[in-house]
């Protein structure tokens, strides 16, 4: 039956009135992967802006943290300065302990000197006695202050203990702070490289898929396609039934999983593609084309991609017999596979 334009507008506006059909033709001829994928970028998405509002939290956490580290260095470059002029003060009070003392000699050597004239200094001398109680007792008074001063640097001291027992904390406090960051800007940057990562295979998926599109133009005619082609499938299937140890084939033997198989004139060749070809495209290509022959057919494995990985990735296609088509390069094999037919 014919499917007029009238149908086509018909159709339309059916989906138009009844949208759970909308629903249902989405999910005909859309993957799981396209439908499910709005959902993973407005994840993606959420993961970002937690991970900036935790960079930011870190960021103001570190700010308010320096501000405090500030504050008690200029705390402890007071008490430094205190400290400093208490200490000038009891090397003053020293000072005027030992001048005093040298008083004390000298009065004590006039006293000796005026022992001859004991009658009539006696008198000076209980003056002397009176004076010496009173300096005595300005002595005591002196050792009490300086026993006091003595207590209140001990008491500096422990408060300077403290001080430091505190910055010690803060700073294994920013050490474990500074950790955190570390690992946050890891997860971060790992996140990143997914994302890289993940456009990297998509873009590459499109390659591959616009590769195996153009395969009737890129080898000049013939027949093939990928792996998940029924046709391709069963016409490999068939020709691996040939082997006898079918079920030990590893699986960079396994031909079904190349990325394109394609053949003319009973020549097959099993590619492998990828933006840039490295060893490892090079070793399945080979590997699968080896299997092929040894099922008794004439197979050869080819790399397709825009670039080599580096000039060694060439020079060991060339000694596992693989073919190219690499950016401009073209193999011999692989013109004269487009030649045939």
């Amino acid at each position: 039956m014919t499917f007029t334009v009238q149908d086509y507008h018909e159709m339309v506006q059916l989906l138009r009135d009844r949208p759970e059909l909308q629903v249902e033709l989405r999910q005909l001829l859309l993957s799981g992967d396209l439908l499910t994928l709005p959902d993973i970028v407005r994840e993606l998405a959420e993961a970002q802006r937690r991970t900036a509002e935790a960079q930011r939290r870190t960021e103001e956490q570190l700010a308010r943290l320096t501000t405090q580290v500030n504050a008690l260095a200029e705390a402890q470059q007071r008490t430094e300065e205190q400290l400093a002029r208490l200490t000038a003060r009891v090397d003053a009070l020293a000072e005027a302990q030992q001048r005093t003392e040298e008083q004390l000699a000298q009065l004590t050597a006039r006293v000796g000197d005026l022992t001859v004239h004991l009658e009539q200094l006696t008198a000076r001398v209980d003056d002397l006695t009176v004076r010496l109680e009173q300096l005595t007792a300005r002595v005591d008074d002196l050792t009490v202050r300086l026993e006091q001063l003595t207590a209140r640097v001990d008491d500096l001291a422990v408060r300077m203990e403290q001080l430091a027992q505190a910055q010690q904390r803060t700073e294994e406090q920013l050490e474990e702070l500074t950790a955190d960051v570390q690992a946050l800007t890891a997860e971060v940057r790992r996140l990143v490289e997914w994302q890289r990562g993940e456009a990297g295979r998509r873009e590459g998926e499109r390659y591959e898929q616009t590769i195996a599109r153009g395969a009737p133009v890129l080898f000049s005619g013939g027949e093939g396609g990928t792996p998940d082609d029924s046709r391709v499938y069963q016409r490999i299937v068939q020709i691996l039934n040939r082997l006898p140890n079918l079920f030990d084939l590893a699986e960079e033997q396994n031909p079904l999983l190349a990325d394109l198989i394609w053949w003319k004139d009973g020549q097959f060749v099993v590619v492998e593609v990828s933006l840039v070809v490295d060893e490892h495209d090079v070793g399945r290509a080979a590997r699968r084309a080896e299997t092929l022959q040894q099922a008794g057919v004439q197979a050869m494995g080819m790399v397709i991609g825009r670039a080599w990985l580096d000039d060694e990735v060439r020079r060991q296609a060339e000694a596992e017999g693989v073919e190219w088509r690499v950016g401009d390069e073209l193999s011999d094999g692989y013109l004269a596979f487009c030649r045939s037919g």
